[in-house]
């Protein structure tokens, strides 16, 4: 078998999916044992047919997922703007993908917070023994106002750590009280004891 020779069928292998070293070897094999390569040609047939089938499957349902809803709006000044964000923030039920500015995000961030302590609740029903300190329900409101006495800047000072550790305290000592029979054998964890009151 010349070069030219085996550089053709080089080609004719990779173009169905051979790594050049796997062409030249099968082309060695070929050449010095009777290969039946029908079967191999089979083999390679049912593997692009399946491999096919499940693209097309998979195409479909991205292109459904895609084309369930038009997403186009005809909007009119920044206040009609930022009112239909908020809509959609709140409507999402998936995932929310933003490109904003800082001060634009200043005027959605408590729908964005609203729909992060919603998708946290959904997480925190996946699990057992699990509670939420929700601080954007039952929080003290973050605005202008308490950022001049307990913030410098976007950062808590010394008064707003102190503030926030008793209101996390409170939280947590709520969580306690309301579900009190789930906290019976807390101090028990990792011994062998068990608390008798327990039914």
């Amino acid at each position: 078998m010349n070069k030219t020779t085996i550089d053709k069928k080089n080609t004719f292998l990779l173009k169905i999916g051979f790594s050049l070293k796997e062409a030249k070897i099968y082309l060695t094999l070929l050449e010095k044992y009777p290969l039946n390569y029908e079967k191999l040609i089979d083999c390679i047939n049912k593997e692009n047919q399946t491999n096919l089938l499940i693209a097309k499957e998979e195409l479909k349902k991205y292109s459904k997922s895609n084309n369930d809803e038009e997403f186009i709006f005809n909007i009119k000044g920044f206040e009609e703007f930022i009112k239909k964000a908020r809509e959609l923030i709140l409507k999402a039920k998936k995932e929310i993908s933003l490109s904003i500015w800082k001060n634009d995000f200043e005027l959605i961030k408590d729908e964005l917070c609203k729909y992060v302590a919603s998708e946290m609740k959904k997480v925190v029903k996946l699990y057992s023994f699990t509670y939420l300190i929700d601080l954007t329900t039952y929080g003290q409101i973050y605005d202008e106002n308490v950022r001049k006495v307990f913030a410098l800047g976007y950062h808590s000072n010394a008064m707003g750590y102190y503030t926030y550790a008793l209101i996390i305290g409170n939280y947590i000592d709520y969580i306690i009280r309301a579900n009190y029979k789930d906290f019976f054998e807390l101090s028990f964890v990792g011994r062998t004891l068990k608390n008798n009151n327990v039914k």
